[in-house]
């Protein structure tokens, strides 16, 4: 018996221990809620002593009193409780969050008191708000990412997507989800999309693929996408991810930029070509003047060929030139009241060797008074000469060509009409582009350099004008229409007497030249000679300092580019000295943007003459200087 006692006592110890020691709280209440009894885990999680906690009300440590009344009401009734959330209070302010087990012990009908089982979750719980507020953040970004990003079942049916998805597709998340993938697949990419979908359900990820998908409204868009697998916990695969990007801005910048490139390529065939024309004539020409046998006539007819192939070779680089200025917004009109007919005229008188040279006859249809509007007469010479010119050149031999002039309220109308090869409608598009032209230039003689029709947009609306082109299709002609605001009339005014000024004199002078080309400073020089002038040659910048101090020039013209010293440099050094001070400078060079006139005239030079310089606007300027 007494063997059987310790052993009973013993094993009451041990049952004991095991319930202070246990890592779950556990703790008795009574019919008021006093606590009777816990064990060491269940005050110690919240910081308290037992004397601290055994003794007092249990709602004094739970943060939710309605919800402790809810569970004391169930507890009262016999229910039991399994694995009940509840929030705790520490001793230190902060909370724990628990599962409840409990049941009632009931004596002869009384409540006596509760058991309860308190396991910790607090970690467990701050785990779970922290992925769910990562999820929640997750589909936040999602939601508001500009990519479309979808999700597919294994079946290859939409169940996500997100706002740029319908911004892409133009398809609500209503509408789309439930459907097919292949429902924005175009169809020639079917096969390929089940490609990418084999891929990745064999572990691979698909990164930045370019390809096309289809709007709701059936255009079409370049796409650039990333495909990943999805699994579950537990590794499987239970659909497909999938993040486009909107690249069709882009691709069509690619295209255009390989446009761009192409036509460059292709006008730098052409410059070289119609550069290389010219050349040919000159020669030969140069040749018959140095023959022995040569007659007169035919050396006055070569000279009219180098004349004429060197002017052709200068408006080549003029309208380079223009293109340049126009890009960078230095042209300026030089307007003024003219007469509409001397413009017209001008325009033919340019685009007669052309006309014909392929026998085109010429049709005019002009008002029978005279019509009057401001603008700048060279720039509107050089649109009609473009006009003229381009129609002249798309017309084969014996075409006809019609100038038409009349006004239109405040406005000034011009056309030029051609029965010439017309315009395509792809050329229309581009038509006024830069080194567009209609037919490749190597495949036609007259090609030119592809900007004439650019230059007249550009210069009819610098003239605040429009210019429309219309054909009725390739082989049947074309014309184009310029529209310009007539402007204002100058105010009445009396004529000025005529200038009671004498044309000066004729006048030897003794002029320097300048230019480490030799071939330029001889022929110049030569025909400053021929002109009555007295000439010196220097070929370096030094050489010209140098022969300007014994020569003591009245006029000195400077080539720029020289290889020791500039012409700038040179120019500055003479002004520098007193017999300098005198000397007429002008600046010879190849460079004729506006602020390389700028340049020269700040390193102290009269005049600026942009090569090829034409020999009669020298030889005004030279009768001019004193």
């Amino acid at each position: 018996m007494r063997q059987r006692e310790c052993a009973w006592t013993a094993r009451e110890q041990e049952l004991s221990d095991f319930v202070e020691n246990a890592i779950v709280g556990l703790h008795k209440v009574g019919p008021d809620g006093t606590i009777l009894w816990a064990n060491t885990a269940d005050y110690e999680t919240l910081g308290y002593t037992r004397e601290q906690y055994v003794g007092h009300n249990i709602a004094e440590f739970h943060a939710d009193h309605d919800q402790l009344s809810s569970i004391l009401e169930r507890l009262l009734a016999g229910k039991a409780l399994c694995e009940q959330p509840a929030i705790l209070k520490c001793k230190d302010g902060s909370i724990r969050h628990v599962l409840i087990s409990s049941n009632s012990l009931f004596e002869n009908g009384r409540f006596v008191n509760t058991r309860c089982f308190t396991r910790d979750v607090t970690q467990q719980r701050l785990a779970e708000a922290a992925l769910q507020e990562a999820r929640l953040h997750l589909a936040a970004v999602v939601e508001s990412s500009v990519d479309a990003i979808v999700s597919v079942d294994l079946a290859g049916r939409i169940n996500a997507w997100n706002r740029g998805a319908e911004q892409l597709f133009g398809y609500s998340r209503e509408e789309i989800v439930g459907h097919p993938i292949f429902i924005i697949v175009p169809q020639e990419l079917h096969d390929e999309e089940r490609g990418i979908f084999a891929k990745v359900l064999a572990g691979e990820r698909v990164e930045h693929y370019e390809t096309l998908r289809t709007r709701k409204d059936g255009k079409q868009r370049h796409v650039s996408l990333t495909v990943s697998p999805v699994r579950d916990a537990s590794g499987a695969f239970i659909g497909i991810s999938k993040v486009g990007r909107d690249i069709t801005e882009r691709k069509e910048a690619q295209r255009e930029l390989a446009e761009a490139a192409r036509r460059k390529d292709e006008f730098l065939a052409i410059l070289a070509h119609e550069l290389r024309n010219p050349l040919a004539p000159i020669r030969y020409a140069l040749t018959i003047t140095k023959q022995p046998k040569t007659t007169e006539a035919q050396r006055q007819r070569a000279d009219e060929v180098i004349e004429r192939q060197v002017e052709h070779m200068s408006q080549l680089l003029d309208d380079l030139l223009d293109v340049s200025r126009i890009a960078r917004g230095h042209v300026e009109l030089k307007k003024k009241w003219i007469d509409l007919t001397s413009v017209i005229g001008g325009a033919i008188d340019a685009a007669r060797p052309l006309l014909d040279r392929k026998g085109h006859a010429l049709a005019l249809d002009l008002p029978r008074e005279t019509l009057r509007l401001e603008a700048d007469p060279v720039r509107l010479t050089q649109i009609l000469s473009n006009l003229l010119t381009n129609a002249a050149k798309y017309t084969d031999p014996g075409g006809q060509i019609q100038l038409r002039a009349c006004q239109d309220g405040d406005r000034v109308t011009l056309s030029v009409r051609d029965n010439g090869i017309g315009i395509s409608a792809d050329m229309k598009t581009r038509l006024f582009d830069l080194f567009a032209q209609a037919t490749p230039a190597l495949h036609r003689s007259e090609g030119g350099l592809g900007i004439g029709l650019a230059l007249v947009k550009a210069f009819v609306e610098k003239h605040g004008g429009t210019v429309v082109a219309k054909s009725d299709g390739a082989g049947r002609g074309s014309e184009f229409t310029v529209s310009l605001p007539i402007g204002r009339a100058p105010s009445a005014k009396r004529s000025p007497r005529a200038s009671g000024q004498m044309q000066l004199a004729a006048k030897r002078l003794r002029v320097l030249v300048a230019d480490d080309n030799v071939d330029s400073t001889q022929t110049s020089s030569m025909l400053l000679e021929l002109w009555g002038h007295e000439v010196r040659v220097a070929h370096t910048g030094r050489e010209a300092l140098d022969l300007a101090a014994q020569f003591m020039p009245d006029v000195a013209l400077l080539d720029i580019g020289m290889p020791d010293l500039s012409g700038y440099e040179v120019a500055q050094t003479l002004r520098a000295r007193p017999e300098g001070k005198r000397v007429t400078l002008i600046a010879v060079t190849g460079w004729g943007q506006e602020e390389d006139k700028q340049a020269a005239d700040g390193a102290g030079f009269n005049h600026h003459l942009t090569k090829p310089v034409d020999p009669r606007q020298l030889q005004t300027l030279m009768e001019s200087i004193c």
